[in-house]
């Protein structure tokens, strides 16, 4: 009887190997993975940007009002607030609109851009927001 080889992925030296349409799938399954998960790991991004941007407004609120507690006028200038407990975070810009000593008026988004950034911007104002931070109110 006649011996043939019946493993076609043999290399003439009797090794295994893939062939390049083994190579071709394994990379566009690679592929397909990739472009399911890049847009939720971004969407997830933006989430924590837009966290971490209200976060930054709850925190110079609690500073506004206890700033007004001594002084009985909101202060438009962030650096006094971190004498009262605001610590702005990195990437955060928090733009201070208007302030008297009735309400006050705060703005924020996520500062760098680029890739993924929404650059959405909040907004919390004293006598409307309440507790919570708004992407559509405009002081």
């Amino acid at each position: 009887m006649h011996a043939t080889n019946s493993n076609k992925h043999m290399s003439p030296a009797g090794e295994s190997a893939f062939t390049l349409i083994d190579l071709l799938v394994t990379i566009a399954i690679i592929g397909i993975l990739a472009a399911i998960a890049v847009p939720a790991y971004l969407d997830q991004r933006t989430k924590a940007q837009n966290a971490m941007v209200q976060s930054d407004l709850r925190n110079a609120a609690q500073a506004e009002e206890a700033y007004h507690v001594e002084n009985n006028i909101y202060i438009n200038n962030g650096s006094y607030l971190e004498s009262y407990g605001y610590r702005p975070s990195k990437d955060v810009e928090i733009f201070y609109q208007r302030a008297d000593s009735s309400e006050f008026c705060l703005s924020a988004k996520y500062a760098t851009g680029g890739f993924g950034c929404n650059g959405n911007t909040w907004w919390y104002i004293s006598n409307k927001s309440g507790d919570i931070p708004h992407p559509y109110y405009d002081c």
